[in-house]
C-alpha cells in the first residue's frame, strides 16, 4: 500500500468470514474494534505502512465526532 486509506467499520452482520490466523496480527478483530470503542460506520485511517494513525483515531472517538450521523461521518472524512 502506498497511499493512506479509509476503512469503514461495517455493521456486525457484514463482517463476513475472517481468517483464522487473524487480520494484521489481531486474532479477534471484532472484539478489538469493540474494545477500542469503534462503532459501525466509523472511519479508520490506515497509513501506507498498515498502521492506524492514533491522532485520527482519537478524533473519531471524540465526543464531537462520535455522535454524528453515519452519512455525516462519511462526508466529514
Amino acid at each position: 500500500m502506498t497511499e493512506w486509506q479509509v476503512v469503514w467499520v461495517p455493521d456486525p452482520d457484514r463482517w463476513g468470514a475472517l481468517p483464522i490466523e487473524g487480520v494484521h496480527g489481531v486474532q479477534d478483530l471484532l472484539a478489538a474494534v469493540a474494545r477500542i470503542g469503534l462503532r459501525p460506520g466509523d472511519p479508520v485511517f490506515v497509513a501506507p505502512d498498515g498502521t492506524v494513525d492514533p491522532e485520527l483515531l482519537e478524533f473519531v472517538l471524540s465526543s464531537p465526532f462520535r455522535y454524528l450521523e453515519r452519512e455525516t461521518k462519511r462526508d466529514a472524512s
